[in-house]
């Protein structure tokens, strides 16, 4: 899981003339709207990365990998917003992942096989993809969080 919070310093200083509420929901939208994008991309990742064999794990991987609700992390008016971006397990994950994505951790991390008494890495594929994409995600979350902002306040020509 990544997980992404919804604070920057250019972004709370839209944000600061207004009510909690509105501030909360600007942020919750925020996040869905830059990150739904970065979702498509990690699970066609998942889709297209080259494994042996049939490919039911990798497209119940690909099926639960989602965005979770944007949540608040504290109290008071600044409080943090956060969401993860990642492989749900278990009926979380969705009917099509029907529970099969449950060897993610063995995909994405490797594991000691014991009857061939040998180490099998792990493909790292998210990791790696996070590590690419992080910054740019997180840009795209405080830019739109002021574009959110300026159509709750009711600006016109505000951009996507």
């Amino acid at each position: 899981m990544i997980k992404f919070t919804a604070d920057s310093s250019s972004a709370q200083a839209v944000l600061n003339g207004l009510p909690r509420a509105l501030s909360e929901s600007i942020r919750k939208k925020a996040i869905r709207a830059a990150l739904q994008p970065y979702v498509k991309t990690l699970r066609q990742k998942w889709q297209s990365s080259p494994y042996r064999g049939k490919a039911p794990h990798r497209k119940a991987i690909a099926a639960a990998t989602q965005l979770s609700s944007p949540k608040r992390i504290g109290s008071g008016d600044t409080a943090t917003i956060r969401a993860a971006l990642g492989v749900q397990y278990g009926r979380k994950g969705g009917a099509k992942a029907r529970g099969r994505q449950r060897v993610y951790h063995l995909l994405e991390q490797g594991f000691n096989h014991v009857g061939a008494k040998r180490a099998v890495p792990g493909a790292n594929r998210s990791l790696a993809w996070s590590h690419a994409n992080l910054a740019r995600a997180m840009q795209d979350v405080a830019d739109q969080i002021i574009i959110q902002a300026r159509k709750a306040l009711g600006a016109k020509n505000v951009g996507k």
